[in-house]
């Protein structure tokens, strides 16, 4: 896999691998990816529980309606 970033951003990790922080870059790369992920596993939980509310949502709404186009013009109005 190829990564592309800024050269002073390469350089200040390139700081902290040769400080001993991390034992190579990929392991620096690793690391950030797995905090940024944990950062926002929280939120993607919560945007896929809401899709998937509006998705219930949808579907007792489109009981209601004779068609599919009736349902989305009332929804459109929201």
């Amino acid at each position: 896999m190829t990564i592309t970033i800024p050269v002073t951003l390469y350089k200040e990790c390139l700081r902290l691998v040769e400080n001993g922080l991390f034992s190579n870059f990929s392991e620096l790369v690793r690391s950030g990816l797995r905090e940024e992920y944990k950062e926002m596993e929280s939120m993607l939980m919560d945007v896929e529980e809401l899709m998937a509310i509006e998705q219930s949502q949808k579907e007792k709404v489109s009981r209601k309606f004779k068609s599919k186009k009736q349902m989305n013009d009332f929804l459109e109005r929201l």
